[in-house]
Formats: C-alpha cells, structure tokens, sequence
C-alpha cells in the first residue's frame, strides 16, 4: 500500500480538528507578540517621560544660568559706594555710561539700563535697540510700580534683588531690578524707607537661545507662543501670566529603543513564523499521509472482512430456512443468532469502509433524479433487539413510524443509495434512542426551495451542549450526555450521514433536549431540485 502521492490534494480528507493545533499556535503566538510590543511601549513610554521631565528640569536650570548671570551683577552694581553716591548727588552720564551702560552692553551683551528714582522718575536709561523706549516704567509696564515696591523699602543692609520678564513689540526680555545701597550704610540709610531702584534687561533672542541651548544639548531651543505643555519653560511677567515658552524639539528615546527593538523582534518573528510554517506543513504532510494510510488500511481490511462474512450469512439463511432438512428448536436458534450476529458485523464493517473512503476521497455519487416521496415509502421497516426480561433471546422490535410528506413535493437530484443509508442511519438512532416509540418523519420544501426532512423522536434526547459531540467518528452519548459504549453500533453513523449530506451540498443538523427528544434536520440545496415531471394523459 504506497503512500498518497498528495495528501493536501482536494480529494483527500483532512484529518478532524486539522487547524486546531495551527490557529492554537498562531493565536498563542500572536497574544504573545501583542504582549510583547505592549510591554515594551509601556517601557517606551517611562521613557520618553523621564526624558521629557529631565529636559523640563535642565531648561529651567538654563534659564536660571543667565537669570543668576543678570541678578548677581546687578547685585555687585546696586550694592556699591560709587552707584550709591552716584545717586545721592546726581547721576553723571559719562560715569553712567563708562561703568553702566556701553560697558555693559560691550562687555556682556546686556540690552540696556535703568536707573529709576524714588519717584519712578527715570534718572538714567540707555539700550541697544533705539525703538525701547527712554521712560523705565513705561518699559516695565504697568505692573512695575507692584514690582519695584518691595525693592524699595528695605530697612537693613543689604540690597534686595528681583527678576521678571518683559514683552516689548513681540521680544522677551529678561529683566532684574534691586535696591541702591552703600556698602556699609549708616544708621540713618539703613532705615530709608524708598530706595532708587536699579535695572538691568537683557533680550531673548535667537542668538541667545542657540548658545543657551547648546551648552545645556537642546535641540533647537527657541521661543514659541503660549502656555508650556508637555515640553517647555513658561516665562512669567509682571502679572504674573505667560507672555511666551522656551521650548525645544525633545528627543524621544523610548521611541529609538522601540523602534531598534521593533526591527528585531520584527526580524525573530519572520525565523520564528517561517519555521512554524514549515513544521505546520512537515506536521501536516506527516499526519495526513498517516490519516490516508490508515483509512486506506481500514478500507482494505474492510474489504477482506466482508468477504468471509457473505458465506457465513448465506449458509445462516439456508441453515435458518430448513432448506436441506428439518432443524430442532436449539440449532435453528443457533442459525438465527448467526445471521443477527452476521449482518450486524457487515453493517459495522461496511460503516468502516464507508468511513474510510470519505476519508481519503474515494467516495462518489452516483447520481439520478429522486423522487423522495417513494424512496421514503419504500424504506424497509427498521428492527432493533431489546433484551428479554426473562432472560431469554434478544426479542425485535420494529419502529412505529409516522410519516407526513407534502404534497408535490418536487425531485432532486442525488445518490438514491446514500440517501437511503442516511435515512437508514438517522432512524436506526431514533429507534435506538427512544425504546422503539413512535418517530416523525416530515419531508417537504422549506423557504428558498431547498427540500427539507426532519426525524423526530421522543426519547431520552442530548444536552444542547453535547450535541457536537455525537458527531463524532466512534462516539456515542449516554442519556446524560457523557460518552458510553453501552448501545449497539459503532459511533459512526450521524458522522458518515453528515459527510454524506455534505457531499449532496446540503447539512444534516440535531435539535435536541434532555428527556424530551431529538429532531435530527437534513437540508438539500434547491440547485438539486428538478421541475415535477407532468402525468402522462390517458
């Protein structure tokens, strides 16, 4: 017996739950895959956070760099004799511009000075930009006299110091003001109660952010409209309200690492899903050439048993019918139990070969038009034994059966002889299952015009959820619905008439309730369906 030249060929049958263990392994593989990716998205994102919050923390730490830069000059100028006698006698200009003005514009690139008088009055002004204005307050805005007020009136020796930001014509300044005040003042200084109030600003501009942002490794750290989101440093004035962010284009590691781990967990699941491919199909081509060498086994053990069997039944039926001479009571029981043992192991061996020709493909239809009416009329009368009580022989029992075929019910096309084997096999069960107690055959057309036959019985019945169950190939049901061997027969039966159904195009389902009964429901396709052919007139 070779081996099947193809055995994923369109006549071989696939062994039962063939796709299981492949769509289990590409589900499983897939949930872990989706696990994977989610977990390391989740890392992904802890990362790009981390990220985010340090450049957050490192930009406020550059702002502060040139904010302490402004304060802590300003502070070494307001803090100083010569700024102070300056004040007290008069602001000479060319001493102001020397020590307070170009010197520091050339010196550190500041953007301009103010010096503002107990009165808001502005003792000194001088900026890069000529379109600042000359007034201090003006330039500070509204707010300033708010701002300066805390400056003003500090009754000890030191000189307090503040920082703010201001907008003039779409620029950001950075400004720091504080208190005029000797070095070491006298008692009657100390306790002045309206200092002059020095200032110092210094623009934002794009040079400035560039060097910032390069010492502190931001990636083009600029000035952007609106309140801080997820990156950014909000810069406050005097109001206490936004007028403009710092803000950067912010690197995303955990981007890099997912997208770096992406490529190769990319290019471990394309190893691992072509090796599932080719172990599924070495799997596969292994299983189903040892389902076909099985089936094929079965067919031809089938057919060695059955030739045995006909003499064996043929001499039963001569021996059983007194053909060559009178029997007593006990042979001729003898010769019956033979022929009942005889035929029900050629029924249960002719399943097998069935079974295993639907298997391997070598099952065909012979088709002819059916006129399912008389096929059903011309049923033999189903039998089954049932124990004697007494504890004599089996007795047999026929099955009361009640029939209600439509009228006109229309021909179809179809192999009459497993037609018949279905209906055989379906009500065989019924009988099998319901004690021999009248069983419902109804036949007619359903919506659509497909032919529609039921069996209906009223016996012990399947639990709902155990019904796939008796579809399977040697498997029977007990009345509770777990599997047994306790009935007659070989568990092939509903599986062969299914397959059989599936052959003709059509189905073969079971409705059925625990205790109640079974409706077993076999459906043909309307394309099977043939026009009534008209009586001949007489």
């Amino acid at each position: 017996m070779g081996r099947p030249d193809d055995p994923f060929g369109p006549t071989v049958r696939q062994p039962r739950y063939f796709w299981q263990p492949i769509v289990f392994s590409a589900v499983f593989f897939a949930l872990a895959l989706g696990a994977v990716v989610y977990f390391l998205s989740i890392a992904a994102d802890r990362e790009n956070k981390q990220a985010r919050n340090s450049a957050n923390h490192l930009a406020r730490t550059a702002i502060n760099t040139l904010r302490r830069d402004l304060t802590g000059r300003l502070v070494d100028y307001a803090w100083w004799n010569d700024m102070a006698s300056q004040v007290a006698r008069g602001i000479d200009p060319a001493w102001a511009d020397s020590n307070i003005g170009s010197y520091l514009q050339e010196e550190f690139h500041y953007s301009g000075t103010f010096l503002l008088g107990t009165n808001n009055e502005t003792l000194y002004a001088t900026a890069v930009d000529p379109a600042l204005p000359a007034d201090g307050m003006r330039f500070l805005g509204p707010n300033a006299e708010a701002f300066m007020a805390p400056l003003r009136a500090v009754p000890a020796m030191r000189s307090e110091v503040a920082s703010t930001f201001v907008r003039w014509q779409d620029k950001v300044y950075m400004v720091a003001a504080g208190s005029v005040t000797f070095e070491e003042p006298t008692p009657d200084q100390q306790m002045q109660e309206n200092r002059p109030v020095l200032v110092f600003f210094r623009l934002l501009d794009g040079e400035v952010l560039s060097d910032l942002g390069g010492r502190f490794l931001f990636q083009n750290f600029r000035l952007a409209e609106g309140e801080p989101r997820d990156v950014g440093k909000g810069l406050v004035g005097l109001d206490g309200k936004t007028i403009m962010q710092v803000t950067w284009d912010q690197e995303r590691p955990g981007d890099t690492l997912l997208a770096e781990l992406g490529v190769k967990i990319g290019l471990v699941t394309l190893i691992l899903a072509v090796a599932a491919v080719a172990l599924s199909y070495v799997w596969a081509r292994t299983a189903i050439t040892a389902n076909v060498a099985k089936s094929r086994f079965l067919a031809k053990m089938s057919h060695e048993l059955l030739t045995p069997l006909n003499p064996i039944i043929g001499f039963a039926q001569i021996m059983g019918s007194e053909m060559f001479g009178p029997l007593n009571a006990r042979y001729r029981e003898y010769a019956d139990d033979i022929l009942r043992s005889g035929r029900h192991l050629q029924a249960v061996v002719r399943d097998v070969l069935d079974f295993s020709r639907i298997e391997t493909g070598e099952l065909g239809l012979e088709e002819t038009t059916i006129e399912l009416a008389k096929l059903i009329q011309d049923l033999p009368p189903i039998t089954i034994s049932r124990p004697d009580p007494a504890g004599g022989s089996n007795d047999l029992h026929a099955l009361p059966l009640k029939t209600e075929i439509d009228d006109g019910l229309p021909p179809f096309m179809g192999d009459e002889r497993r037609i018949r084997q279905v209906l055989i096999n379906v009500l065989f069960n019924a009988a099998k299952f319901s004690d021999c107690q009248e069983v419902t055959l109804r036949a007619g057309v359903a919506d659509g015009g497909a032919i529609r036959v039921e069996i209906e019985d009223q016996g012990i019945g399947v639990a709902a959820k155990d019904i796939p169950k008796a579809f399977e190939p040697f498997v029977q049901l007990n009345p509770s619905g777990g599997r047994t061997r306790n009935r007659v027969g070989t568990g092939i039966g509903l599986s062969i008439s299914r397959e059989l159904m599936h052959m003709h195009g059509g189905t073969l389902d079971m409705e059925s309730e625990l205790g109640k009964g079974t409706r077993v429901i076999m459906t043909f396709p309307s394309e099977r369906v043939r026009p009534a052919t008209a009586p001949m007139a007489r």
